[in-house]
This record gives C-alpha cells, sequence and structure tokens, in this order.
C-alpha cells in the first residue's frame, strides 16, 4: 500500500483519480478511503477476450434491469 496521499489537491483541479493495478481488497478499501474516485485491477477482473467482455456487459445490464426502481423523492 503506497504512502497517504492526498487526493484534495487533484479534485481541486476538478480532475478524477484513477487508481490501476489493483489486486486486492486491502488496496481497495484504502483507495476509496483516500478519496480515488476510480479503482481498476486484476481484483475486480482478469483480462478477458472480447466476448467474454460483451458477455460480462450483457448479464450486469441485465442484473441492473432487474432491480427495482429507487424512489429519490424527487
Amino acid at each position: 500500500v503506497p504512502a497517504r496521499t492526498d487526493y484534495s489537491v487533484f479534485h481541486n483541479l476538478n480532475a478524477k483519480v484513477v487508481a490501476e493495478g489493483v489486486e486486492d481488497e486491502k488496496q481497495v478499501e484504502y483507495l476509496k478511503q483516500a478519496g480515488c474516485d476510480y479503482i481498476q485491477g486484476f481484483y475486480y477482473y482478469r483480462p478477458m477476450d472480447e466476448d467474454s467482455f460483451i458477455s460480462l456487459i450483457d448479464q450486469q445490464k441485465r442484473e441492473n434491469d432487474a432491480q427495482p426502481a429507487v424512489d429519490r423523492g424527487g
């Protein structure tokens, strides 16, 4: 785990912070607490071919579509 970083410097510049190469839950939690905007790496998915990626996205879309709508009171 890297030394503590203050991502507010980047946020003050309206920049987003992306962490790449994240491999375990400990790193994910650290980065979330530090204010990282986007996290990617083997922790979430290993590299995959195009057909596998399309199938994954289709499956996630079906799962999201099956979730009940959230009433945000607006």
